[in-house]
């Protein structure tokens, strides 16, 4: 199917096909795949594609999938062998097609984009006149049109019956949050149910130059690839001259932000801050490294107030496990930071990912990480079964931990954080937990 639409129009012009062709995205990855997706979506549309919400109605099915765990793997290889039989064309983007290659090849012979390489869709669609080299970033993640947001559904029933306006808003911010804490839009799945929560999102790099033991992300997004200052600042402005208040930060790794092109996060947030108005700024994906490398820097800005929120995987408390991830820091390190952080901006929102059952990991080791929560104040974040992927380091370190004792130790961890008043929910198709200061 897939060559046979043609276009003609000027290249700075949509597209126009004889015949409408009907595309279906959808995504089951992460944030910054849900930019990526949008950026499809716009792609498509300029190129005067019809995106639908059903995929059953659609001629092309686009899907993004994550490969960080492998349970996240199965849930979209599971969407792999329900669309491969759909009467349509199915378009496999993310990172499955480099972290399970393999496995993907068993069941689908078919076309792979990977995160790395989103350029090679004009290859897929060599008639398209818009190119997709020449569509800008997108600013908001894609809602997947066939799971809306409880803030569409909301919104829906506002716009049609007035009368239960008072009582929306009353269980939203009177029960809901009361139970769950104000911080329930932080991390998945809530993120996903909240996702038009008024973010300005701003991807200013792309690609990661750590090599985490554990990880085989790294060899699906690319090496960095950062955007200039003068762009990220562009962006920004723009966002707040639409009125938006809250800006987000992300990359697959915030901190080593500019390495590539000669700057740093620090400059860019520096730059950013000098623009005036009522808003604050979210750090996401942060390897800790890079706060600690800048904690001189960043404790100055964090000083303007304008940093309101920072995501960071710190992974473990076990320097042992730690050194063994190849994480280049201490929990004592982090620990004094964020204490540091904490008392210049009380205020400040710390969040964190969490992996249990590395190889080797003890109780003891375990117990360490769950210290963190008594010794530094944690917000909201992700605790993760770890999964191992037979390419990475991490593989051949042994004793492995057993998939019962990893679903023990997320047991007591769900346990653990309940009692210390926490928001904590079992995810259950991932098997992690996601939890948030009350």
């Amino acid at each position: 199917m897939k060559g046979e639409h043609s276009a003609v129009l000027e290249t700075d012009q949509p597209a126009v096909h004889d015949q409408k062709a009907s595309v279906y995205i959808e995504t089951l990855a992460c944030e910054r795949r849900l930019l990526d997706a949008q950026k499809i979506r716009t792609y498509f549309t300029k190129n005067n594609y019809d995106v639908v919400d059903n995929p059953k109605e659609a001629q092309f099915i686009v899907l993004l999938t994550c490969g960080f765990t492998n349970a996240a793997a199965n849930v979209c290889f599971g969407s792999i062998e329900k669309y491969k039989d759909y009467d349509a064309e199915l378009i496999v983007v993310g990172c499955i097609p480099e972290t399970h290659g393999e496995r993907l090849k068993e069941i689908f012979d078919g076309t792979t984009i990977s995160a790395k390489n989103l350029e090679r869709i004009d290859e897929v669609f060599p008639g398209n006149i818009v190119k997709f080299s020449s569509i800008k970033d997108d600013n908001m993640m894609l809602r997947n049109t066939r799971y809306r947001s409880i803030y569409d559904y909301l919104k829906y029933i506002d716009e049609r019956f007035w009368m239960t306006r008072k009582t929306t808003s009353f269980l939203i911010n009177h029960a809901l949050l009361k139970i769950t804490g104000p911080l329930i839009y932080k991390t998945f799945p809530f993120n996903r149910l909240f996702i038009e929560r008024s973010c300005f999102y701003i991807l200013i790099s792309r690609g990661c130059i750590h090599h985490c033991t554990y990880c085989i992300i790294r060899e699906a997004i690319g090496p960095l690839k950062s955007k200039p200052i003068n762009q990220c600042y562009e962006e920004f402005n723009r966002g707040i001259q639409q009125g938006f208040k809250t800006f987000v930060l992300e990359a697959d790794d915030v901190g080593p932000y500019g390495v590539d092109i000669g700057r740093t996060l620090p400059e860019l947030l520096r730059k950013l801050i000098t623009i005036d108005g009522h808003y604050s700024i979210e750090l996401r994906n942060t390897h800790p490294y890079w706060l600690l490398k800048y904690q001189e820097e960043l404790a100055e800005i964090v000083k303007s107030k304008k940093i309101s929120s920072i995501f960071f995987s710190i992974q473990s408390g076990s320097d042992r496990i730690l050194q063994l991830m190849k994480r280049h820091y201490t929990p004592t390190d982090v620990k004094n930071l964020v204490k540091r952080l904490k008392e210049i901006h009380p205020d400040l929102e710390i969040g964190v990912d969490i992996l249990v059952g590395f190889p080797s990991e003890t109780v003891e080791d375990f117990h360490e990480t769950l210290s963190l929560f008594d010794t530094i104040p944690l917000d909201f974040g992700d605790i993760i079964p770890f999964s191992c992927h037979k390419e990475t380091e991490a593989n051949t370190i042994e004793p492995k931990v057993s998939e019962q004792e990893k679903k023990r130790r997320i047991k007591e961890a769900l346990r653990f954080l309940r009692k210390r008043n926490y928001f904590a929910l079992k995810i259950w198709r991932q098997g992690s937990i996601a939890f948030y200061a009350r």
